[in-house]
């Protein structure tokens, strides 16, 4: 039998419960629809040994963020729950005597993803999370995020741990700072908002920013879009092929103008 928490559920917003006092925070109501149509109603936000970590819950299921860079990286899904009739998975993965279909969205393995494939890394992580019928992990710039059913706190810690231990974290910040030194001055302000935004896969960034509070899109926009033009100018005095970390200023111009694009349509939502 599922005992009942202080939050008042059981099952996996149960367990949300347990974990929420692990990380010392207080769990939050929330209203994620995922593509299945599964609706995730409670939130944990919190810091974990360095690493921002994002828990959503509904009775059934816990989907686990964990942040973790990886540069250039684009979105790797492993056992997607919602897939397309005509794509085909890219790779196999044997782990735990179960093969797992790897699948993006071009269909061709890039050179990053080949390296973590070949490394072994990515079977480590699935031999430690074992996953089952239709649990789903994927793999992007900036988080891995593992879909599980009714998990245990036990092995949704197991979890954060395997990827915190388990798989390579870019040292970015301090590369990319260093990168930054010939920033204008009017766009030295922008830095957190481009380790948080400037994530060059649109259905990471996308994803992120559906998921985010208007408040959240409105400071985003807001705070960025009148400085466009210094984005554009910056980017314009690399040429043809800036380096990286130049690039990101305009993944991070990108997250604004879809910020704002949002925020218009949810206005133009509420007044019809």
């Amino acid at each position: 039998m599922n005992q009942r928490t202080i939050d008042g559920g059981a099952g996996s917003i149960g367990v949300l419960s347990e974990l929420a006092k692990i990380f010392g925070v207080k769990v939050k109501r929330a209203k994620v629809m995922l593509t299945d149509a599964s609706l995730l109603t409670r939130q944990v936000r919190a810091t974990y040994r360095r690493h921002q970590i994002e828990l959503l819950a509904s009775e059934d299921l816990i989907l686990a963020d964990v942040e973790a860079r990886y540069g250039s990286f684009t979105l790797l899904k492993v056992n997607p729950r919602v897939r397309s009739l005509h794509q085909a998975p890219v790779c196999d993965v044997r782990a735990s005597g179960a093969d797992h279909q790897v699948f993006n969205a071009d269909g061709k393995l890039s050179q990053a993803q080949s390296d973590l494939i070949n490394s072994g890394l990515l079977t480590r992580l699935l031999e430690v999370i074992s996953p089952q019928e239709g649990e789903e992990i994927n793999v992007s710039q900036r988080l891995v995020r593992v879909f599980l059913q009714r998990p245990t706190t036990q092995r949704v810690m197991a979890v954060i741990h395997a990827v915190i231990e388990i798989m390579p974290h870019e040292d970015g910040l301090k590369e990319r700072d260093a990168g930054f030194e010939g920033m204008p001055a009017a766009l030295r302000p922008l830095l957190p908002l481009v380790r948080k935004w400037a994530i060059s896969d649109d259905e990471e960034r996308s994803q992120k920013l559906k998921r985010c509070a208007p408040a959240t899109r409105r400071k985003l926009a807001s705070t960025v879009v009148p400085l466009l033009p210094a984005i554009d100018q910056f980017l314009a005095s690399f040429g043809t092929n800036p380096p990286e970390e130049v690039c990101a200023w305009g993944d991070l111009a990108q997250a604004a103008l879809e910020a704002q694009s949002l925020l218009v349509e949810g206005s133009h939502n509420r007044t019809r």
